[in-house]
């Protein structure tokens, strides 16, 4: 079923981001923390039951130990590609590790946002997965909509704000038509920027035209950018 996960995503990497699981450590604790957070949510059809979709979500709580500090997200994740080609002997985990240090990236920017509003934890709409065939159906904002549904709930009874990655151009224009409350853009980083090269030196970023967008939403009030 991992496969799945990454069929949309428009990173080169991700097929064989996708042949090293279960082999690297750093997916299987990515797959397993997911899983666990108690926020999955599965899509199938009512006539047959056939699953079409699924969405999984993290949790963490505001932790008073930890140290936040501003940063930029292009040059915490070139960093992170120059640190998995160090200490990396294949492509493979090359990207794994390239992928769980963009994923504490993630979680430190949960962290900034909670402790700057002042909330208990945040939620982070992670992977997920859609039929290929209902990708340009209504089914697709259907699916986006009943998912930050449950996280809007899900923040409001947990005193949270929510983060979300965004990697296509359309993701904020999405996002304007579907966040049921207010939100604000923590940081953009445009793929042509990314120096993320594998062990023969090709980029994998190399003319891919989209970006990543991290974005923080919150049920209660607009908070300034960080």
């Amino acid at each position: 079923m991992l496969k799945h996960f990454y069929t949309e995503a428009p990173l080169p990497a991700m097929t064989k981001l996708a042949k090293c699981h279960p082999e690297s450590p750093y997916l299987s604790q990515e797959v397993e923390m997911l899983l666990n957070s108690g926020l999955t949510q599965s899509f199938r059809s009512p006539r047959d039951q056939k699953l079409y979709g699924a969405t999984l979500s993290a949790y963490w709580e505001n932790d008073p130990k930890y140290k936040t500090f501003k940063v930029s997200a292009i040059e915490w994740l070139n960093t992170a590609a120059k640190v998995a080609r160090d200490f990396s002997q294949t492509d493979a985990e090359i990207i794994a590790i390239f992928r769980d240090l963009t994923y504490q990236l993630i979680y430190h920017y949960g962290q900034c946002v909670a402790k700057q509003s002042g909330k208990s934890g945040v939620f982070y709409g992670a992977s997920g997965f859609l039929d290929p065939n209902q990708r340009d159906s209504h089914i697709k904002l259907e699916t986006a909509a009943l998912n930050l549904t449950m996280l809007h709930k899900a923040a409001l009874d947990h005193d949270s704000v929510l983060i979300m990655l965004g990697t296509r151009k359309t993701f904020l224009e999405n996002m304007r038509y579907l966040l049921p409350y207010n939100y604000i853009v923590l940081d953009n980083v445009e793929y042509g920027s990314l120096d993320y090269r594998l062990s023969d030196g090709v980029n994998l970023m190399q003319g891919q035209p989209n970006s990543m967008t991290f974005l923080a939403a919150s049920p209660y009030k607009l908070f300034s950018n960080m």
